[in-house]
């Protein structure tokens, strides 16, 4: 994005008419461009190489840069003393020479600008919360066990990390024509129960192959998005992946995805009003694993991640009595709740009974902070506890 503002900021220099003011304003804009470029190339030199390397690197880095000033004062003299061009012709051509080298570098790692460009698009429709960051490795392979809740999973998890993750994909969904382009560009791994054993073999061989490489990798162990918002059974296929491969587990929990519109709440996904815009989301990270752990195992670490993520839910959440009282105004001759000595009672029928109940027990209720309830499960239990959490009495 910064080599593409220096291109245009640039030539725009270069363009007939412009001002004192209006080139000082392209000036400052190209050198803002200028830092935007310079200063994450400098944070990656610092970051990316291995300790033996980096100061190999920086070295590498600073001669680049003096060649290339050198270089620049002696194109400007040809251009200039020998090619005859204007400073407003050598503003024009210096842009058209950096838009090339801008498309070049992204014919070279589309995956960086594409990861960007879901950074954004990912961090406007949801605030992410991030826990335990400080448990991702930031050398060497790991893989992500993560709860499946949206098909926006894979984004999120990539807006919380800067680390390039390798996704394990739904073949059917990764063969899509307007996915496929992406996910191989992400390099990510199809597979499906659907494949013959040497191609599912290969597909988890890929994966280990990539963890031994220092990759990260990340899969989806309930195998499908849940239907019910209830984490499912982990299934055995990263206990494949991780034979023999010396590369820790991390447990990885979504929470606040089920809601969201690409979620099946309301048995649908899509096609319904999201609740908030941007939506909270929290992405908590475990403790490493060993590669031995099992299924069970990791899916009760992601159920303890979960625990921990809610209690950061519950401050935005509606309380109960207040959920019930919206719904009941909302669909007052909706099925609310039956059992099996009674036919079934309204959302309408319900409140106003509640009422009712919260009432009259007022006065047995008087000077307690707290009530506790011994009734069976049953619309009469449902009513009064209902009752009880209106009366600010649970």
């Amino acid at each position: 994005m910064g080599s593409l503002g220096l291109a245009v900021f640039s030539a725009s220099l270069g363009v007939e008419g412009v001002t004192v003011s209006g080139a000082m304003i392209r000036l400052a804009l190209l050198g803002f461009a200028g830092g935007f470029f310079i200063v994450p190339v400098a944070a990656l030199l610092q970051h990316r190489p291995s300790k033996e390397k980096k100061g190999e690197m920086l070295a590498a880095a600073n001669l680049l840069s003096f060649v290339g000033v050198f270089l620049a004062s002696g194109v400007h003299y040809l251009l200039a003393q020998l090619g005859g061009l204007s400073p407003r012709h050598i503003f024009l051509f210096c842009g058209l020479l950096t838009l090339a080298s801008s498309v070049y570098a992204l014919v070279l790692l589309p995956d960086a600008l594409l990861r960007f460009v879901l950074w954004l698009l990912t961090r406007t429709l949801y605030r992410i919360r991030v826990d335990g960051r400080d448990h991702i490795p930031e050398k060497g392979g790991a893989l992500f066990v993560c709860n499946h809740l949206s098909f926006v999973d894979a984004l999120l998890l990539l807006a919380s990390t800067d680390r390039q993750v390798r996704f394990i994909m739904f073949k059917g969904m990764y063969e899509r024509a307007w996915i496929k382009p992406f996910a191989r560009i992400l390099r990510a791994i199809p597979i499906s129960s659907e494949l013959r054993p040497r191609e599912m073999i290969q597909a988890l061989r890929t994966a280990s192959e990539a963890l031994r490489n220092g990759e990260v990798v990340c899969i989806f162990a309930e195998g499908q998005i849940t239907r019910i918002g209830h984490l499912l059974p982990f299934r055995r296929g990263f206990e494949r992946i991780m034979k023999d491969v010396e590369a820790p587990i991390i447990p990885v929990a979504l929470d606040g995805v089920w809601g969201s519109i690409f979620s099946f709440d309301k048995g649908r996904f899509l096609w319904k009003m999201p609740r908030r815009i941007p939506y909270p989301v929290t992405v908590n990270f475990g403790a490493p694993m060993p590669h031995t752990a099992k299924p069970f195992e990791v899916r009760e670490r992601v159920q303890g991640l979960l625990v921990e993520a809610w209690q950061h839910r519950k401050g935005h959440m509606r309380p109960l009595h207040r959920s019930f009282v919206r719904t009941a105004r909302a669909h007052p001759f909706r099925l609310a709740m039956a059992d099996a000595t009674s036919a079934g009672l309204s959302f309408g029928s319900a409140l106003a009974r509640t009422v009712f109940l919260a009432r009259r027990l007022r006065g047995t209720w008087a000077g307690q902070e707290m009530v506790g309830l011994l009734l069976p499960p049953s619309v009469p239990g449902a009513l009064v506890n209902c009752a009880s959490a209106g009366s600010r009495r649970c």
